[in-house]
C-alpha cells in the first residue's frame, strides 16, 4: 500500500523538480547514492541514506504539504523500507537512484519521472514475490 501511494506521488515530484534541480540538491542527491553504495552491508545506514535521497527529492518542491506527508510516511514506515530492502536487495536501490539521479543532472523530467515509477512499480513487484 505504501509503494502504491508513492507511485501516484513520486514520479509526479520528480517530473516537477528534475528541470530544475539544483546543484545543492544534486549534491545531496549523489552524497546519498554514495552512501547507499558504501554501506550495502549495513541495511540501517542504507535505508536511511535511501530515504534521504528520496526526501531531497521532495524537499526540492519547497512544498510543505508535501514535505510533511512524505516525511510523515517515511518516518511511520521506516520498518516497511528495511523488509522492501530486503526483497529488492541492495542492486535495486542502488540502480534505480543511479539512473534517476542522471536524469536530474540531463534536467530530463519525462525520463526522471519513468525512472521513479519503474523504481517503485519494480519494488511493489519484488515485494508482492517476496510474500509468495
Amino acid at each position: 500500500v505504501l509503494l502504491e501511494f508513492r507511485s501516484m506521488i513520486e514520479p509526479e515530484v520528480c517530473a516537477a523538480v528534475a528541470g530544475r534541480a539544483s546543484q545543492v540538491l544534486l549534491s545531496r542527491m549523489a552524497e546519498y547514492l554514495g552512501i547507499m553504495e558504501a554501506s550495502k552491508e549495513d541495511n540501517e545506514t542504507f535505508v536511511e541514506s535511501d530515504i534521504r535521497f528520496h526526501m531531497a527529492i521532495c524537499e526540492e518542491t519547497h512544498n510543505p504539504i508535501l514535505i510533511q506527508v512524505m516525511s510523515e510516511i517515511f518516518e511511520k514506515k521506516r520498518d516497511c523500507c528495511k523488509i522492501l530492502r530486503v526483497a529488492t536487495g541492495y542492486y535495486g536501490g542502488v540502480y534505480y537512484h543511479t539512473l534517476i539521479l542522471d536524469a536530474f543532472r540531463r534536467q530530463d523530467s519525462k525520463q526522471a519521472r519513468a525512472l521513479m515509477k519503474e523504481h517503485l512499480e519494480r519494488g511493489i513487484m519484488d515485494v508482492s514475490m517476496d510474500a509468495e
